[in-house]
């Protein structure tokens, strides 16, 4: 729900300001429209509680949102348990292949099939090894 608005200029006004109006009225902060609880659809609350409300008002600077979304908790966490892990081995070797098809492709010019396979199978096995060294323990790779 909203914040809510003084129906004169449109200002925002906190829950702990609405929540303070008595029946006598208050003066908007802004500009000073006297503002009733009815005009918010609420009852007068009793005499000591807008009086503890007016005082809390009165020690701190007139801020119209201070407290209006107290309560409320943004949940922050997107699920993430920790680092994220590496691609899978099945992705890196397929890569690693067709960029050494291509390379072979590219290089191999009178016998251009013969060089792509070559170069698939040798990126593939590049792609294999290199798989391998991601999976060492940081203690064996020294």
């Amino acid at each position: 729900m909203p914040p809510a608005q003084c129906p004169e200029c449109g200002r925002f006004l906190s829950k702990d300001f609405v929540s303070s109006l008595t029946q006598d009225g208050t003066p908007c902060p802004s500009c000073q429209h006297t503002l009733l609880p009815a005009d918010f659809g609420m009852r007068a609350p009793r005499p000591d509680v807008a009086r503890e409300g007016a005082a809390v008002e009165e020690q701190s600077d007139p801020d119209p949102l201070a407290g209006w979304d107290q309560g409320r908790v943004v949940a922050l966490d997107d699920g993430l348990a920790g680092p994220s892990p590496g691609p899978s081995d099945a992705a890196v070797i397929g890569i690693a292949a067709l960029v050494g098809a291509l390379i072979g492709l590219l290089l191999g010019r009178p016998r251009r099939f013969a060089a792509m396979l070559f170069g698939a199978v040798l990126g593939a096995g590049v792609g294999a090894a290199s798989r391998r060294v991601w999976e060492l323990p940081d203690d064996a790779a020294t």
